[in-house]
């Protein structure tokens, strides 16, 4: 048994200790330091790099993109499968003034742009509306806290 919990038998079979969660292996992994580390300095801390398919070693500029059209704001980003095993939600939020009580989950469409098994990139569209302003942000939480 290694220091990531997986177990490889005689006939070359691997199993992976129940229990243990994907942010703890990927920390693991990286030796990566706790959740709220920043090793690389990007600004993003290691629970977001994770859930986002950043590495916590490297630079990490574009995690989330945001594109305005004549109707809607989107938001993009990607989302590691292994984050939604383990129980984060992705929720995009809205507000025309910043306000940290203004910010609204409500109205946005969400569609899975691809999936390649490990990661899914996200697209979190809302209508723009009559606002002259519109900020987004996307909120990693979990299910379990």
């Amino acid at each position: 048994t290694n220091a990531l919990g997986t177990t490889v038998s005689n006939d070359g079979t691997f199993r992976t200790l129940p229990g243990v969660s994907q942010y703890e292996l990927w920390r693991l992994f990286y030796s990566a330091g706790g959740p709220n580390d920043d090793h690389d300095r990007d600004s993003w801390i290691n629970l977001l790099e994770f859930a986002l398919g950043g590495h916590p070693y490297e630079h990490n500029a574009k995690l989330i993109h945001m594109n305005v059209d004549d109707t809607y704001l989107h938001l993009y980003h990607w989302r590691a499968r292994a984050a939604i095993n383990d129980g984060y939600l992705f929720v995009p939020e809205w507000s025309t003034d910043l306000n940290p009580s203004g910010w609204n989950p409500s109205g946005f469409t969400t569609t899975i742009l691809s999936d390649d098994g490990e990661f899914q990139w996200v697209r979190h569209s809302i209508p723009r509306g009559g606002d002259l302003i519109k900020f987004a942000r996307l909120t990693i939480v979990p299910t379990d806290p």
